[in-house]
Formats: structure tokens, sequence, C-alpha cells
């Protein structure tokens, strides 16, 4: 009896597509987010949400998602896209603090095909865009960095980025504190409970998701009135955004409340293993009751009590938080000049 002979298995080449409309990266929502729950990317800045809310409420930016395919499967995408008030080819947002491609987690040759892809043009990418490509928010385990390798110079400005390690416990913490902290912090706690002032957590059964961004803008342009958020658009982004984060569980709000009014709030992201503070604001009627520390005092011990290892002050080198802080790493990035030279 003649058997036939066993075929050779075929393994499909991976493919490569530029996505350049809305309606197309829209579709992409459940194999996006699939993707990077695999991968080590920040499961907010990297999330699928923030990247539709940065091309649909900035107007100079336009999407450029370079899509990886393998035997029909989605293994890596690069979430760029093109501002054309920069002329930069670039990661999705500036509101974002970590960026990164998405991969698998430990698979740089993907992260790599889709580098070499975008610095050789391919799928689609015009070379006038390559020239213009500038990857910043880079953490120095983004796959990114780790695919360019020690002999890369880093080009762009680098920013500290300051967390505290809370794996040993909130205790342990606080014993790694100067008594002057300690002493300060507990003054603060008296002077909040004399003056009917609360921290807590508001969760999505207790706070409607679509106030949740008037109210973080109210708290916040009180404090910083002429920044980002005075703008229209970083508003717009917050209304897109942040309900739906805020009903998921990816966006925390812990607050300070006197009496049953909201006069607080720290706006927290969810992280693998910590939690990381974005942004916030206060009324200015409880500004020398140090509601910052209260927030951060409390959000520690929610770090503790939930086992988590870390919370992270994201970039930024203000003093209060290398005061609450354990250890810093920094951010960075490339632009085309770097790494068309020194691959």
């Amino acid at each position: 009896m003649n058997s036939a002979p066993l075929k050779a298995e075929i393994h499909a080449e991976p493919t490569l597509r530029l996505v350049t409309s809305v309606d197309e990266v829209a579709s992409l929502d459940a194999v996006w987010q699939a993707l990077l729950a695999r991968s080590e990317c920040h499961p907010v800045f990297s999330s699928h949400a923030w990247y539709m809310a940065a091309i649909t409420c900035f107007v100079d930016v336009s999407p450029r998602v370079l899509v990886l395919s393998q035997q029909g499967e989605v293994c890596g995408i690069a979430p760029l896209v093109w501002d054309a008030g920069t002329e930069h080819l670039r990661l999705a947002s500036d509101l974002a603090d970590y960026q990164d491609f998405i991969v698998p987690a430990d698979s740089l040759d993907l992260a790599r095909q889709l580098l070499d892809t975008i610095l050789t043009s391919g799928a689609g990418i015009s070379a006038s865009e390559t020239r213009r490509l500038h990857l910043a928010g880079l953490r120095q385990n983004a796959v990114v960095t780790r695919l360019m390798g020690k002999a890369i110079t880093r080009n762009l400005a680098q920013q500290e980025c300051w967390y505290a390690d809370l794996s040993a416990g909130y205790d342990a913490f606080l014993a790694t504190r100067s008594s002057n902290f300690r002493y300060n912090l507990r003054r603060a706690q008296r002077r909040a409970e004399r003056s009917d002032v609360r921290v807590g957590e508001s969760r999505p059964d207790q706070l409607a998701p679509e106030q949740l961004p008037e109210l973080f803008l109210r708290l916040h342009l009180q404090r910083f009135p002429d920044k980002l958020f005075s703008r229209a658009e970083p508003q717009a982004f917050c209304r897109a955004l942040l309900p739906g984060l805020f009903t998921r569980g990816l966006l925390r709000a812990f607050v300070i409340k006197q009496r049953s009014t909201t006069v607080g709030l720290h706006l927290t992201v969810q992280g693998r293993h910590s939690l990381a503070i974005w942004n916030g604001g206060f009324d200015a009627s409880i500004a020398t009751l140090s509601p910052g520390k209260l927030l951060l005092d409390y959000q520690f011990k929610t770090v503790c009590r939930e086992r988590l290892i870390a919370y992270d002050f994201l970039r930024g080198d203000e003093s209060y938080k290398r005061s609450w802080s354990t250890h810093h790493v920094k951010i960075g990035g490339f632009d085309y000049a770097t790494l068309a030279t020194g691959r």
C-alpha cells in the first residue's frame, strides 16, 4: 500500500500593512487589546482607546498604524501618527508618558520587523515621513530601546521618572522617610480631620463616569488655568477617553471631600503591578491643608493593601515627587538621524 508523501509544513511570511483611516483603526480594537495583554506595554498608555482619542481629538494628528500579521494573526503594532503641526512621524500621544511598539513579551524580532519597515519606508510609509521619525516616551526596558542596543546614543532630551518601591509594605516605606516628612504628614492629617476633610476613592457606582472629565477639568484648571488643559483639544481628549477608562477600572479617581463636596482629585492609571498618577487638581479653598500629601498617602496605602509593588510618578522632576520616591529611571527617545546612522 503506497502512502502519499507528507507535505512539508508551510509557514506563511509575515505581512505588513499600513492603516491610515480612523474607521479601520477603530476596527482593530479587539485584536489590539488582545495583543496588548500579551505585551509588556503600559495597559493604559498603549491602549486602543488612548490611541483613538488622540487621532480623533487632535486635528493635526492622523493615523499611521503599522500592523504585522502572521498566519492571519496580528502579532505586532507600531502605533504611529503623522503630526502635521510638528511634521513628525511619532508615537501616538504626548499625553502618554510611556510609549512603545506593541509585540508579545520578549518578541524583539517582531519589533525589529516593524522598525525596519519604517526605516526603509516600506508598507506604504512615505520616505518624507520616515525622515521625520521621532520616537519619544521610551522607557529603558521598552522594546524599541532594547532593539537599538547600548551603542545608540539617545539624542532626545531625557526626563526623570520617579517612583516608590512599595513591595515591602507601607510601614517599611514610611520608615525610609525623614522624621520631618513623617511629622508633616501627621500634621496634615490632623488638620484635615479638624476641617472635616476626608480622603477616599470614588468608583463608577459612586461617581458617574460621564461626570469625571468635568470634575477633573474644573479642579485642574483652578490650579493650572493657563496650561495644557485650558485648550479645547486636550479637553476633548479627556471627554472622549476618561469615562471609558474609568468604567473599565483602568483609570482610578482618588478624591478629597469636604462634607459632601469633592474638592480634590488625583487621576491614576492602573499599571500591571503599579498605580501611576496621571493628573489632578484641587479647589483653592483647601490649598493650605496639603491636599497632595493627603491624596498620595491614601494611594500609597491602597497600593500596599492591593499587593501592588510600586507607585509611579511618571515623568517630571518636581521636588514633591522626589520626596515621596525611592528610585528613579529615565525616559527618552530617538529621531530618524540617530536610528538611521547608528544601526
